[in-house]
C-alpha cells in the first residue's frame, strides 16, 4: 500500500493526511478566492484538505476541533499558462456536467499546487470552518502569502463547467468574506524553527 502524503510541523501538533484538493474561482479574473490579503482577492484559490491521523479518516476528523488542516493557495491571473497544471485544465474537458467521471492515467504532484519552495515557509494561520456545508468549525487554516499563477485562458476553462442545475455555468463557488468574530489570525515563519 502507498504511504499518502502528509504535512507536520509548522506549529501543527501531529501528522495529517492528504486526503483531495479542490478550486475556488470567480466568473471572471478578479475574483475567487475566499480569502484576501489587505483586502485584495484573487481570481482562484486551492485548498489542499488533510485530516489528522490520528482520526483515521475525513468523517471522523470532522468531529474534532483540531480534525482538519487546509492549505489555502491564492491564484493570480497571468499571461502565461501554468505548465505544471495544463493536466489538471485540460482534465476539465473530461468533467463539463454533474456526474461525469475522468479516471486520468496519470499523477499530478502536489508540489504543482504550491507557491516555489523557497516561499512556503512564510503563512498565515487561523482557526476557522470549512467554507461548504456543514461548515465545521474544526479547520486549521493555513494560507501561503505567495500565489501561484494560472492563465487567465486557463481560468477560463474552469468556468465552462456546468452547475448542479444541469444549466447554468459553475462560477462564483466561493464564500463571501466572513467576519473574524475574535479569531486570531498568525502570521508564521518556519524558516525560524
Amino acid at each position: 500500500m502507498n504511504k499518502l502524503p502528509f504535512i507536520k510541523g509548522g506549529g501543527l501538533e501531529g501528522e495529517y493526511v492528504f486526503s483531495n484538493f479542490h478550486f475556488h474561482w470567480g466568473s471572471d479574473d478578479s475574483k475567487g478566492s475566499e480569502h484576501t490579503f489587505d483586502g485584495d482577492r484573487y481570481a482562484a484559490e486551492i485548498h489542499l484538505v488533510h485530516f489528522k491521523k490520528d482520526y483515521g479518516t475525513l468523517a471522523n476528523a470532522l468531529k474534532h476541533k483540531d480534525g482538519l488542516v487546509v492549505l489555502g493557495v491564492m491564484v493570480e491571473a497571468d499571461d502565461s499558462d501554468n505548465e505544471s497544471l495544463q493536466s489538471v485544465v485540460d482534465a476539465l474537458e473530461e468533467v463539463v456536467e454533474l456526474g461525469m467521471e475522468f479516471h486520468p492515467d496519470y499523477s499530478i504532484p502536489l508540489d504543482a499546487l504550491l507557491p516555489e519552495e523557497e516561499d512556503r515557509h512564510t503563512f498565515f494561520r487561523y482557526q476557522g470552518s470549512l467554507t461548504t456545508p456543514t461548515c465545521n468549525e474544526v479547520v486549521t487554516w493555513i494560507l501561503f502569502q505567495t500565489p501561484i499563477s494560472l492563465s487567465s485562458s486557463q481560468l477560463a476553462q474552469f468556468r465552462t463547467l456546468i452547475g448542479q442545475d444541469g444549466l447554468h455555468h459553475l462560477q462564483d463557488n466561493f464564500r463571501p468574506i466572513q467576519p473574524l468574530n475574535g479569531r486570531e489570525v498568525v502570521f508564521v515563519d518556519t524558516g525560524n524553527y
